[in-house]
């Protein structure tokens, strides 16, 4: 069975957790929820050393008439693509036009068999 580990960040401002002079490392679960939150919110070309990393969200925005399935189905695309998610179910995806955000809740199963519920907002 895997072992998944990561940087502890804060949910609000995605800073780093330090105590004292460590840095604070979360695993399984709840590395694998910080990775789906992190994969939700990146976008397409952020990161220049993967190309292949980040959600569509400023090509589903330039097409005229996308609904919210839309959305929902690149919420389910990105989270697929995260290692240590076996499936994923349960996406909506609300994006709120007049403050620019877009509002995903989802739940996951992992590899390890537990149930996650990730959920997260970004500005659009």
């Amino acid at each position: 069975m895997a072992t998944y580990r990561d940087i502890a960040e804060t949910p609000d401002t995605n800073d780093l957790v330090i105590v004292g002079n460590d840095l604070v490392l979360v695993a399984d679960a709840t590395a694998i929820a910080q990775q789906c939150e992190i994969a939700l919110t990146t976008f397409a070309g952020e990161v220049f050393f993967d190309t292949t990393a980040g959600a569509q969200w400023f090509d589903l925005l330039a097409q005229k008439g996308v609904g919210n399935s839309a959305f929902q189905t690149e919420v389910r695309r990105v989270l697929a693509l995260v290692p240590g998610i076996a499936s994923v179910q349960n996406v909506t995806a609300v994006r709120d036009a007049s403050s620019r955000s877009l509002a995903m809740t989802a739940q996951c199963t992992t590899d390890l068999g537990e149930l996650l519920t990730v959920s997260t907002t970004t500005q659009v």
